[in-house]
């Protein structure tokens, strides 16, 4: 088996992503989930549906101004861009996003004139074309923590992560809340930390989880999950669900319900969005990014 290269595996990906793919913005399957291209969809809605709770739980960031200054590290094809101004409650915000890809870069720097995309090399020139745009209100890493395997480089991105977003911003990031390290011998470019390990590396820079929310119930329990939480019923409705956009789409509704009053930590939930803010910047009352 050839030694994993980052950088090599996410190049060769994004280029054998169709471009009515890029400009949809569903990016590569393989990423994010699903069977089919209906699943996928459907694994995208109940992202965004989750995210925007979290943001209202954690009484944050809506604004009407035009200042709102946003990073997404790992920005893949530009999904989270085309959903920002909904998210947000705004339309004039500033947006740099971060790749791995040339090729993904190139593709979301063509078609999205008004922002800025920087390819994340093996070096610091990189990161410094970042920080020029710093700080910012709103720091994203969605579905790509665990996609660094070398744990270095994950201590190193989260740190500048953090330091990119302004004292009084957010930083949003999801990933998987195992207890142990989970690694894939099939996918060597996933490995699962202990959540824990996380929030450990955040309290060193006086951020706090302000909100949780799950991405999933059904549709990373059931199908996704391990052996234990199958059941052969649920086993027959996903076998029927597969080839049926109408049990998938009862499905989706049923799943989108259940994520707002299941317990954001319900070990059921394995995917979930954390928003953070740092510690004296955390209040009681709704806030506006500045």
């Amino acid at each position: 088996m050839s030694q994993y290269q980052p950088s090599r595996f996410w190049e060769r990906t994004h280029a054998a992503v169709e471009n009515q793919n890029v400009i949809d913005g569903f990016a590569i399957r393989s990423a994010g989930g699903g069977a089919s291209g209906d699943e996928a969809r459907y694994l995208y809605k109940l992202r965004r549906r989750a995210l925007g709770l979290a943001l209202r739980k954690a009484k944050a960031p809506r604004s009407n101004n035009s200042s709102v200054n946003v990073f997404e590290f790992g920005c893949g094809s530009g999904y989270w861009l085309t959903q920002l101004p909904t998210l947000l409650g705004c339309v004039g915000f500033s947006y740099t996003g971060a790749d791995i890809s040339p090729t993904a870069i190139r593709r979301l720097q063509a078609h999205y004139l008004n922002s800025a995309f920087v390819c994340i090399a093996d070096n610091g020139q990189a990161w410094a074309q970042v920080e020029s745009g710093a700080p910012f209100n709103l720091t994203l890493a969605i579905d790509v923590l665990y996609r660094i395997t070398d744990d270095a480089v994950w201590r190193d991105t989260l740190r500048r992560l953090v330091q990119l977003t302004s004292p009084e911003g957010f930083f949003i990031f999801s990933v998987y809340g195992f207890a142990q390290v989970q690694e894939h011998a099939k996918k060597r470019h996933v490995k699962h930390r202990p959540l824990q390990m996380c929030l450990d590396e955040l309290d060193q820079f006086d951020m706090s989880v302000v909100a949780v929310m799950p991405k999933f119930y059904f549709f990373n329990r059931i199908k996704y999950g391990s052996w234990k939480h199958h059941s052969r019923l649920v086993s027959a409705i996903w076998s029927i669900a597969d080839r049926c956009p109408v049990v998938m789409h009862l499905l989706y509704m049923l799943d989108s319900q259940i994520i707002r009053v299941v317990r954001p930590m319900n070990p059921r939930c394995k995917a979930r969005f954390f928003v953070c803010r740092r510690l004296e910047g955390t209040v009681d009352q709704p806030n506006e990014l500045a």
